[in-house]
């Protein structure tokens, strides 16, 4: 059986940068594969991050040109040693309650529609489609600023997955659900497939941002790969290479990590944590950027939505 494969270019400047390449993934990349890796960002001397959006280069391979977005500086994170940020001298909050349960929708909170999407923009007319789907806690406009820039070049549409944004999340499954069902990254995707037959998208440029909005890029990829031209993923990772780390014999097949999540982690971590505990250990404002003003804008934008909604995610 034969498989249309797509262009992908992976910028790893993030928290999450394990990858090393796209070997292993079942979605394989055609032609031509981007594997971009930044280092450390550094400050000029106004103040603001080196790295910032919209350089554009264009690449030519066999019969496709494509055109490549190299898209950084709130949109990517960046990662800063431990050492500089003084991390290793902190004392984490390690704290759990036993009267929490953060696997259940809180009482009274409003949940949307399942397969709804939180939100969409949509800026500019340009000859190249663009679908741009934050990451882990951002709203659309986290795109903001590339997308007022770009109004003549693409067409654009950015998406808040429900739950961010301070939009409502979809109702949590039952309880005994596992977390290897995804259940909130398949609604999601369902969010984005009808509004690609809603408009309706077709041969757009697919823009995945940091953890959740990368799954749901590389998802909507392999099950759509005639409708995109290219894939980009902006501090995310293809594959997660556990050989020859601590965490090989929990974690390095599939079923091994389901069993962890599901017996271990889920009863014992997600359920019960509290709110500080949470982001005392989650990622910290200087992951988010060098400028320490902007990190910290950018970690509360993230912060924002409620603790059972990070969890179930």
């Amino acid at each position: 059986m034969s498989t249309r494969l797509l262009p992908f270019m992976v910028m790893t400047a993030g928290p999450i940068s394990w990858s090393d390449g796209i070997r292993g993934a079942k979605l394989r990349p055609e032609k031509i594969v981007f594997v971009i890796y930044y280092g450390y960002g550094r400050r000029n001397k106004e103040g603001g991050d080196t790295m910032k959006a919209s350089r554009i280069s264009t690449c030519r391979h066999g019969f496709i040109r494509t055109t490549v977005f190299l898209l950084a500086g709130a949109m990517g994170t960046v990662l800063v040693p431990p050492e500089v940020c003084g991390q290793d001298q902190c004392i984490r909050i390690m704290a759990q309650d036993s009267s929490l349960d953060n696997l259940v929708d809180p009482p009274g909170y409003r949940t949307a529609t399942p397969g709804e999407l939180g939100g969409v923009i949509r800026r500019g007319s340009g000859p190249v489609t663009m679908i741009l789907i934050p990451g882990a806690g951002f709203g659309a406009d986290v795109f903001q600023e590339f997308m007022d820039a770009n109004t003549n070049k693409y067409r654009m549409f950015a998406v808040t997955l429900p739950g961010f944004g301070g939009s409502p999340a979809p109702p949590c499954p039952p309880e005994t659900t596992s977390l290897a069902e995804q259940s909130w990254t398949n609604n999601a995707i369902a969010g984005v497939e009808r509004l690609m037959k809603d408009e309706p998208i077709e041969n757009a440029v697919l823009i995945g941002h940091w953890l959740i909005g990368t799954q749901v890029a590389v998802r909507c990829a392999a099950a759509h790969p005639d409708k995109f031209k290219a894939v980009i993923l902006l501090s995310g990772t293809p594959i997660w290479k556990l050989t020859g780390t601590p965490y090989e014999k929990y974690y390095d097949t599939p079923e091994k990590r389901i069993a962890a999540m599901d017996t271990v982690m889920a009863p014992k971590w997600f359920k019960t944590v509290t709110r500080e505990t949470w982001d005392d250990n989650n990622f910290l404002p200087q992951d988010y950027a060098v400028n320490p003003v902007r990190a910290l804008r950018l970690w509360r934008e993230a912060a924002r939505p409620p603790l059972h909604v990070w969890v179930r995610y």
